[in-house]
């Protein structure tokens, strides 16, 4: 009982966040991955997190695997490359 779920206006508000920072970011930046990471987190139940993985990490494992998806495995390893250059 203790479990709060996301409504479904939190919901939206996450994904127009999302979507708008989709419209003004350039590839290889890694501000595209973050805002799927931070919203992958909120909507991430207890029982699909691993024994000894955070929140965050199993976010950001959600995230590459839907990148990987996207753009393919090569595509999203440069891009992921470009994002560890700027750092």
């Amino acid at each position: 009982m203790g479990k709060k779920r996301v409504g479904l206006k939190e919901r939206r508000k996450l994904r127009k966040a999302q979507e708008k920072t989709e419209k003004t970011t350039k590839l290889g930046t890694g501000k595209r991955f973050a805002a799927v990471e931070k919203s992958v987190a909120k909507g991430l139940k207890a029982s699909s997190i691993r024994a000894g993985q955070t929140r965050e990490e199993a976010a950001a494992g959600i995230a590459a695997a839907a990148g990987r998806k996207k753009f393919g495995k090569s595509r999203f390893q440069k891009l992921a490359a470009k994002g560890r250059k700027k750092k």
